[in-house]
């Protein structure tokens, strides 16, 4: 434009306008990413790929701070959902072991809840008949008699075999062969009693 036909005191008043380039994507991208940041990473995948396309057309500089704002989003969102996984994985094989052990101890111990019940009702006996009956059929049917119930036991294990009964002195020996059904293996289970002693365990070989 051509300023000297003006009036010297019009010329300082006539200034050229200048077309300013915009770039709505990498504006779009870097206020994503930013909203991003302050949500940990949520949305920042989206900032982070608004930005990438924006950096296509210039001007870049809002795409280039987005793009930056969107990879630190996008990277603190990974870790996040990494770390979500090793704690679900963690907290799944804890609750395996724990599921494993009772599995592994709970028979164990109704065993030995059985064997105390028996040992209970084995003492009554001895209190009217003055010693332990000569076996466990003998002690089904006192009990039998002193109520009204039919009273079966419990004679049976949690794997299924009969308690072992032998009637020894003034004592008796009440033990289970336990899981792999074996006589005298480690598995056994022993609930020996005297008059003097009562004790209850894993036999004295394991």
């Amino acid at each position: 434009m051509d300023f000297s036909d003006l009036p010297k005191g019009k010329q300082a008043a006539a200034v050229p306008v200048r077309n300013e380039m915009t770039n709505g994507l990498g504006v779009a991208g870097f206020v994503v990413s930013l909203v991003g940041i302050f949500l940990c990473g949520f949305i920042s995948p989206i900032g982070l790929i608004l930005s990438a396309v924006a950096m296509a057309r210039p001007p870049r500089g809002m795409a280039i701070a987005g793009l930056a704002l969107g990879l630190i989003g996008t990277t603190f969102l990974c870790l996040f959902g990494f770390a979500m996984f090793l704690t679900a994985v963690g907290v799944d094989m804890a609750k395996d072991r724990v599921e494993d052990m009772i599995e592994e101890n709970l028979p164990d111990a109704l065993a030995l809840a059985q064997m105390s019940a028996i040992s209970e009702a084995l003492s009554q006996y001895r209190i009217e008949h003055n010693e332990y009956p000569p076996n466990l059929d003998e002690l089904r049917d006192f009990r039998n008699q002193k109520s009204q119930n039919d009273w079966k036991g419990p004679f049976v294990d949690p794997w299924g075999n009969d308690y072992r009964y032998e009637r020894i002195n003034d004592g008796f020996s009440l033990w289970s062969i336990g899981k792999d059904k074996l006589e005298g293996t480690e598995d056994d289970i022993k609930w020996d009693q005297s008059l003097q002693d009562s004790s209850g365990g894993r036999n004295s070989n394991e």
